[in-house]
């Protein structure tokens, strides 16, 4: 992880444990549904065969097509011949069907020497053109792709944070009229890759990063920004103060 932070920029890599961190603890009644979940935000999923656990997840995930195409498996490659249920079953699956084939094997206790391996079936991945989408209910909102809505609340974070959960829900029932919005999935998945961080109860667009995804039509951007921070100082000097500390105290 440190490796890919570092050196693999074009994409973005995250645990599925720092996801369960960010997730409200109400909701996490079942880590496998929500690992399946995750699944369909991401292009590509790591499996690193080091212990039982991981065995247990690949035979989860190989179960279904839609997961074993996008899995890349990395294991020992003591077990390269091996003929056990793992690798005659779920390996196998994901070897014939998976998009990141075949299964890179390595010595795991030198992992970084496969990485040419893994870069090699990254680019696999293949960038989307830019599309436009047009929403203007609630409707529309809830229907988007997981990808899609996530970014469009990280936009919406980066106009107007320090945002409260609270808030945000505001905006998006001010936007789209008003709904049960259930977006807590994408916000700690939003944590989890660090795109955003919580303050006390606000959520902030990470350090030093302040791209959007999307165009709002002719809307200046940047300079609807410049007023929302001018408002927090005038008028609400917690969050303006937060964003002073933003760089450096936290």
């Amino acid at each position: 992880m440190n490796y890919a932070s570092k050196h693999l920029t074009e994409f973005q890599f995250f645990l599925a444990e720092d996801f369960f961190r960010a997730f409200p603890n109400e909701e996490r009644h079942d880590l496998l549904a929500i690992e399946d979940r995750l699944s369909f935000y991401s292009d590509c999923i790591f499996i690193v065969l080091e212990s039982e656990s991981t065995f247990a997840e690949l035979g989860a995930f190989a179960i279904k097509n839609s997961l074993a195409k996008n899995i890349l498996v990395i294991n020992d490659r003591k077990f390269i011949n091996d003929d056990s249920f793992i690798s005659l079953g779920p390996l196998a699956k994901v070897g014939k069907i998976s998009r990141f084939k075949p299964i890179i094997y390595t010595n795991l206790d030198a992992i970084l020497k496969c990485i040419p391996d893994v870069q090699k079936r990254l680019s696999k991945i293949q960038r989307s053109n830019r599309k436009r989408f047009t929403v203007k209910s609630n409707k529309e909102f809830n229907e988007l792709p997981g990808k899609v809505k996530m970014l469009l609340l990280l936009d919406l974070i980066n106009i107007f944070h320090p945002i409260s959960h609270k808030e945000l829900i505001a905006v998006l029932e001010k936007l789209f009229g008003i709904d049960n919005y259930d977006i807590f999935f994408e916000l700690g998945l939003l944590e989890a890759l660090k795109l955003v961080f919580r303050v006390k109860s606000f959520y902030l667009r990470a350090r030093g990063d302040t791209r959007y995804f999307f165009k709002f039509g002719n809307v200046n951007l940047i300079k609807y920004r410049s007023t929302i921070i001018n408002h927090y100082h005038k008028y609400y000097w917690p969050k303006a103060r937060i964003l002073s500390a933003k760089f450096s105290e936290f």
